[in-house]
């Protein structure tokens, strides 16, 4: 069985930085990458294209050291509610455990290089048949989003979930669900490779029944070190 948790992660605030500035489509091409690091330097875009981890280390460090990215103060999940092209789409971020998971057979793509923060999240469907994640999911969504901006077009409203029980019930709802890989399979490979020097891997989870469609990167990451 799958094994989810929440964990204290590291996020942009939006108090010192526009997130539509720094944030990213998982699927983004070098090409845009390099286009959005253009537009604002500290675009997390970069970080998916990592040809030197010691140089992405740097930028992580200065901009944690700027207050640009901060640290939760208790393990929490990140809900997410995306609306692109008129179609509405909510799922969350978890640390999931690498090695919980069935194996996957990926290429070694050279482009792929797994950093010490987990930016680039494994993308896994859940069946959702009776329901109960997506209401446990909305019901997060009933507040004020604590941040929300736009990224291309696309409207993206998050919501930190830090309440111990919430948290809980939503990490063990997906955990009994029936899970499948759909995306970051090279990053779930490389995870696993190196499970036992940090097991944790960054995932969105998203109801089967919906595509993927935007993943952003870069509202929540996953530190290696004390994050769960």
């Amino acid at each position: 069985m799958a094994v989810v948790r929440p964990f204290r992660a590291v996020r942009p605030d939006p108090a010192r930085v526009d997130l539509g500035s720094i944030v990213a489509a998982a699927d983004i091409s070098r090409a845009a990458a390099a286009t959005a690091v253009g537009r604002d330097p500290r675009s997390l875009a970069q970080l998916l294209f990592v040809d030197e981890p010691r140089a992405a280390a740097f930028l992580l460090l200065d901009l944690q050291r700027a207050g640009v990215l901060v640290t939760d103060r208790a393990p929490s999940l990140t809900v997410v509610r995306v609306v692109a092209d008129g179609q509405e789409r909510t799922s969350f971020f978890a640390a999931l455990r690498a090695d919980s998971v069935d194996a996957v057979d990926a290429a070694d793509r050279g482009d792929v290089v797994m950093l010490d923060t987990g930016v680039a999240p494994i993308v896994v469907s859940f069946a959702d048949k009776k329901g109960r994640i997506s209401r446990a999911m909305e019901a997060e969504t009933e507040r004020e989003p604590d941040a929300d901006f736009a990224v291309d077009g696309v409207t993206v409203e998050v919501w930190i979930v830090d309440d111990d029980s919430a948290a809980a019930r939503l990490a063990s709802l997906v955990e009994g669900a029936a899970l499948t890989v759909v995306g970051g399979t090279d990053m779930l490979a490389r995870a696993q490779q190196r499970a036992a020097q940090h097991p944790w891997a960054l995932a969105c989870f998203v109801d089967d029944e919906h595509p993927p469609g935007f993943v952003p990167v870069g509202v929540c990451l996953l530190p290696a070190a004390n994050a769960v």
